[in-house]
């Protein structure tokens, strides 16, 4: 896979933000400084209908948000006991959030969802959502190879697999400083 500057990677970004029909969901994937450059550099871009683009979406803070103080706090005493109810309550916040975006909003940038990926939340809505001129971008932590992303995870260095299929691999852009 081809190592791109940050401002390479947006230039091949806002050429994808001109298609108009088929899935457009992307990644940009590399280190955190890399991904800090890309993020500064995503203000500049223009979106389908010429307008700015909106600032990327820490997701898990987003989906954690839409969750009442009492219900949070309900789930974490159950976690311990079961994961599912968290799984169903994060899923569930994130269908609404995704919904509701793309009724504002063209492009959706997400970063900062490693808690979704930790309670295995379905990124999938993404894939059936982002067609036509809706776009999504992850920024993500980590590495690519043979079209596959690796998503760092805390200290272990092996990283987890980012959601297999979900992202093409042309529109993979391995992001160095």
């Amino acid at each position: 896979m081809e190592e791109l500057s940050p401002i390479e990677a947006l230039v091949r970004f806002q050429e994808r933000l001109k298609g108009q029909v088929g899935r457009h969901i992307y990644a940009f994937v590399g280190e955190v400084e890399a991904l800090q450059a890309v993020e500064e550099g995503l203000g500049q871009l223009a979106g389908p209908q010429g307008r700015t683009l909106p600032p990327p979406v820490r997701l898990s803070l987003v989906v954690l948000g839409r969750l009442s103080q009492a219900r949070l706090q309900t789930l974490v005493r159950r976690e311990r006991f079961s994961s599912q109810a968290i799984y169903q309550e994060l899923n569930r916040a994130f269908k609404e959030f995704i919904n509701e975006h793309f009724q504002r909003e063209e492009v959706l940038i997400a970063k900062d969802f490693e808690l979704l990926f930790y309670y295995g939340v379905e990124l999938g809505l993404v894939r059936s959502l982002s067609t036509d001129r809706r776009h999504t971008a992850f920024l993500v932590p980590g590495r690519a190879e043979g079209g596959a992303i690796r998503l760092y995870a805390g200290q272990d260095s092996k990283g987890y697999d980012f959601y297999p299929g979900l992202v093409n691999q042309e529109d993979i852009w391995l992001v160095v400083r």
